[in-house]
């Protein structure tokens, strides 16, 4: 959605500085073209670890 819609590209824009700090997340998960199922399986690939390092620490499990 954020290619497809300028609005939305723009408001992404705005906040991604902000909230989004790794370029190597940005450049895997908000690529142009890439599918819903694509970008689900690149973002658990990415949050997958911190939860299960997260839980291994000791924090309860957190529901997806």
């Amino acid at each position: 959605m954020v290619w497809k819609y300028e609005r939305i590209r723009n408001e992404f824009e705005k906040v991604k500085k902000k909230h989004l700090n790794s370029t190597m997340v940005e450049g895997r998960l908000y690529r142009p073209g890439l599918s819903e199922k694509e970008f689900g399986e690149r973002l658990s690939e990415i949050v997958l670890p911190v939860y299960q390092s997260a839980k291994s620490a000791g924090f309860r499990e957190w529901f997806l």
